[in-house]
């Protein structure tokens, strides 16, 4: 966050979303922070309204918790306190519920299989960050029994909240309206914290309106992680108590939380980008997301110091997500357990860098130097992204990939700037079908074209040892 004027820092309102892995703990943290706020300041915060809302998932009713069926918004409605700071009451109304039967694409608003309740999100969401103060502030501003202290939960910003049209606005109305609310206040202190989370982009998929959020110069986003959750909590309580409870401070105050600040790939995105994928990305615009694919890992941008040129392209079909780290691109791919195979490293394809451990991180690595040592570099014919959601149907996603006008990585540039690759070996027939059908090599690139069998465990009518003896002979 920037402060035109240090020394009038408290004039600006403390805006701070967590981000991180799904169950990491983000609402956790909130919930931690809302409790202490309720239970243990109220001598020392006057004058505290809390409002603004988060999310909880709903089980069923039985013992071990039961199974869960959807999520609810727990939303705290007109909850001004007074001087001596009573506990705020929040309100539970549902979000979503889980469907038992398969939704039609053009169904009633879903997220996978759980159908959202879009009047409760404008009921109880929406309303809930409005700002219920302004006609009091507008008609009144000396009135002492105003809350000069007010904290906003918008836990999160996420798929299902958006599809309610006003929940957007709404968010954005409440990181913009500040300035207004200062002005009417005069010299009198308002103070505001803003606290939220977003999701992290996974497998490469952005979603630009949390972009849009993320890069605001008036926000601290913070990444959330297992092993940082428990320290960032009391750091970030103590911070939220400090800033309520004080007359007064400067902005040093926030700088316990600098070990925390997200620094994700997705902060290098123009908003420009997150608005117009262009060149450097696939917008889907089903999930209304921007989906990077990952770019070539061949020997010259990932081993340094060497020297090996490239003589075999391996190509998949659709392409990898491009992840935060570059470091562990196509780290999910089911054909590194072939490669593993055939060197003698146990892999098992990694889903989600952020939860891999050490030890899984380093051998991907070995593996990866390993192949690319061999000559062997990796990409894919399309550019885009593989769909992996399980509520497609796989025919449905071929004719998207097939019909719909994808785009091609530019294969032929690429063997251009790399005349020492001889060869182009397939990772299935629909890789080198698709390679056929939508690329024509000039006569001035001469390789030669060679199917494998589909690395892909779907592939049973080979075992895994056939399938490494056919790749062997394909790659060497």
């Amino acid at each position: 966050m920037n402060s035109a004027n240090p020394n009038n820092f408290m004039n600006q309102p403390l805006q701070i979303f967590l981000t991180g892995q799904p169950a990491v703990g983000k609402t956790t943290i909130i919930k931690h922070i809302l409790h202490e706020l309720n239970q243990t300041c109220s001598s020392t915060i006057t004058n505290l309204s809390i409002k603004g809302f988060f999310t909880e998932e709903c089980r069923e009713e039985g013992g071990g918790g039961g199974s869960r069926i959807g999520f609810d918004i727990v939303s705290y409605l007109d909850t001004a306190a007074d001087t001596k700071g009573p506990p705020h009451i929040p309100q539970r109304h549902p979000l979503s519920r889980i469907s038992k039967k398969s939704i039609p694409k053009n169904s009633s608003p879903h997220v996978g299989n759980y159908l959202v309740d879009i009047e409760n999100v404008e009921k109880y969401a929406v309303a809930s960050l409005s700002s219920h103060n302004d006609d009091a502030l507008s008609n009144n501003a000396s009135s002492c029994s105003l809350p000069r202290n007010e904290l906003v939960v918008v836990d999160e910003v996420g798929k299902m909240e958006m599809l309610c049209p006003t929940f957007i606005p709404a968010v954005h109305r409440l990181l913009n309206d500040y300035s207004s609310r200062n002005h009417v206040m005069n010299s009198n202190y308002y103070k505001r914290i803003v606290l939220g989370t977003l999701p992290t982009p996974r497998y490469g998929r952005v979603i630009p309106q949390v972009e849009n959020i993320r890069l605001r110069n008036d926000v601290m986003v913070l990444h959330v992680t297992k092993s940082n959750r428990d320290e960032l909590k009391h750091a970030l309580c103590n911070v939220v108590r400090t800033w309520f409870a004080q007359d007064s401070q400067g902005q040093e105050l926030t700088l316990v939380l600098d070990p925390f600040i997200y620094h994700g790939r997705e902060k290098l995105i123009t908003s420009q980008k997150v608005s117009n994928a262009g060149t450097s990305g696939v917008v889907d615009h089903a999930m209304d997301v921007v989906v990077v694919p990952c770019e070539p890992l061949f020997e010259n941008n990932n081993i340094s110091g060497s020297s090996i040129t490239p003589k075999v392209l391996v190509l998949g079909e659709s392409a990898s997500p491009k992840p935060s780290d570059n470091s562990y691109s196509y780290c999910e791919r089911s054909m590194w357990t072939i490669f593993g195979r055939m060197f003698g490293i146990e892999y098992s394809p990694i889903q989600n860098i952020q939860t891999a451990t050490k030890e899984e991180l380093e051998t991907f690595i070995q593996l990866k130097e390993k192949v690319m040592t061999n000559s062997i570099c990796i990409w894919d014919v399309f550019a885009t992204v593989h769909d992996t959601s399980k509520t497609t149907n796989r025919k449905v996603k071929r004719q998207k990939v097939a019909k719909q006008g994808a785009k091609t990585n530019d294969i032929i540039e690429f063997l251009q700037k790399h005349p020492t690759i001889e060869k182009i070996v397939f990772i299935g027939k629909k890789a080198y079908a698709s390679f056929v059908y939508h690329i024509s090599l000039p006569d001035s690139v001469h390789v030669t074209l060679i199917t494998v069998p589909s690395s892909s465990r779907a592939n049973s009518k080979m075992t895994m040892d056939e399938k490494v003896i056919e790749w062997k002979k394909a790659l060497f």
